[in-house]
């Protein structure tokens, strides 16, 4: 579903970044601007519903695990083999769920009791660098942060485990992807020459960019409160972005606090 959601969107990115290579939007006439602005949200609105469902995908493995069976009977076990075992059985899950995903660095969980289970698919990252930059939030939601460890972008999410027996907080779970992930879904997507597309949550933090670090030197706080202010899932306007005028296009995802955002150039 999600891959054949970004397939659909190839050939009309295809088209508008031709046109838009060819001649500015500022140089268009009414009419054609229009249906450039109406062509860019469509596309949006497209990519959102895919990074919808990508996003909803991990949150579902997430509560997998932390609803397995495993994770929820930690708390019973005080004898050294069985907690072993427990550990093992948690890891081997982990294993399991994420091996085969190319996208996924790390997955742990840790407990209370200062049991870790993890997998990772490299050592470049280890538990204490995203502890440095996360935390679950209290109210046991699903919290997800761009952050940068040793150069490299990643987007982790985390949560608090909470026994289903004594309603008690058990330990954490974080999943640490690498922003090739959500990329997926915008990498494609060009509105001509020197356009910007991105992920923005609702504090303005850059989960991903379609290209990678070029597109992160952008004041995301200023377009997210600009974006808020409209009301509205989807949108255009005019902005003045690193000193010139942009139109700036945006689709709310679906779900959650989250907008796809593009920035076209008024003059190219």
């Amino acid at each position: 579903m999600i891959k054949s959601i970004i397939r659909l969107l190839i050939f009309p990115v295809l088209a508008l970044s031709i046109l838009l290579s060819s001649c500015s939007y500022d140089s268009l006439n009414n009419k054609d601007k229009e249906k450039i602005e109406d062509y860019s949200k469509q596309i949006l609105e497209q990519a959102s519903i895919s990074i919808s469902l990508m996003a909803e995908k991990v949150e579902n493995q997430c509560y997998d695990i932390v609803l397995s069976k495993p994770v929820q009977e930690r708390t019973e076990y005080t004898d050294d083999y069985d907690m072993l075992m427990n550990s093992r059985q948690i890891s081997d899950s982990l294993v399991s769920k994420f091996m085969n995903n190319k996208d996924i660095e790390m997955v742990f969980v840790e407990f209370n009791d200062g049991g870790i289970d993890s997998y990772r698919s490299t050592d470049y990252v280890d538990y204490e660098d995203v502890k440095e930059f996360v935390k679950p939030e209290k109210n046991g939601s699903v919290n997800w942060v761009p952050v940068k460890i040793k150069e490299r972008n990643f987007i982790v999410l985390s949560k608090k485990i909470t026994s289903i027996t004594t309603a008690d907080d058990i330990g954490e779970i974080y999943i640490v992807l690498k922003d090739s992930y959500f990329q997926a879904s915008i990498k494609n997507i060009s509105y001509g020459n020197h356009s910007r597309v991105f992920i923005l949550d609702s504090d303005g933090k850059i989960l991903s960019a379609a290209k990678s670090d070029s597109d992160n030197k952008i004041d995301g706080r200023e377009l997210t409160e600009k974006i808020q202010n409209f009301r509205m899932n989807s949108g255009v306007f005019t902005a003045e972005i690193d000193k010139a005028e942009n139109l700036v296009v945006y689709s709310k995802i679906k779900g959650r606090d989250w907008y796809v955002v593009g920035i076209i150039p008024a003059v190219n």
